[in-house]
């Protein structure tokens, strides 16, 4: 049958129906994905009480249907949101391209001792060689891509994270330099 809660936010009330067995914390990310607040930024209060077990169901705790919560609690800022979203996606492709810059290096160190024929050795350098100008490459993009976020001074752990990513991006750049300096000097010895 379901229980139909009003959820009061600011001056706006949003109706939803739950199942009988709903938990606070199904409520909670039902408020997240429809009323666009975090899950860690809300606080439910019904009856002058907040519901902070997030396992306790709607039931055990005499939750009736047409029950009014009030949420307290700011709503997720589309730019914020936007730039949470591009900060991960620039971590995940950082972390392709570490991948890929210590897989050359292992090509690199295999050449370097001799494990790859002669004969084969001009075609895997020319491989490896575009393989670590492109991750040189994609490195660039995403310092730019980082320093164009809008992270603003509240987004203070986002900086912290951006700091350590940008340093860690810049050691990627300076191996990939590294390495296509050996590849340049075995491509000029012959």
């Amino acid at each position: 049958m379901g229980k139909v809660l009003t959820i009061v936010h600011g001056g706006d009330k949003y109706k939803f129906t739950v199942d009988d067995g709903a938990t606070v914390g199904d409520v909670m990310e039902l408020i997240e994905k429809e009323v666009k607040v975090e899950k860690g930024n809300q606080k439910l209060i019904i009856k002058g009480k907040q519901l902070k077990d997030e396992s306790a169901t709607l039931t055990s705790l005499k939750i009736k249907s047409k029950a009014k919560i009030t949420l307290i609690g700011n709503k997720e800022d589309p730019v914020d949101t936007s730039c949470k979203k591009a900060f991960a996606e620039t971590e995940q492709s950082y972390k392709q391209q570490g991948i890929l810059l210590n897989t050359c290096q292992e090509e690199w160190d295999g050449i370097e001792k001799g494990f790859l024929d002669k004969v084969l050795i001009p075609e895997a350098v020319k491989k490896l060689k575009k393989n670590v100008l492109k991750a040189n490459e994609m490195n660039v993009r995403l310092l730019v891509k980082l320093d164009s976020l809008p992270i603003t001074e509240d987004m203070r752990q986002m900086r912290a994270s951006r700091k350590v990513h940008i340093s860690a991006i810049e050691k990627q750049l300076s191996a990939g330099d590294d390495l296509l300096l050996k590849i340049e000097a075995l491509e000029t010895m012959k």
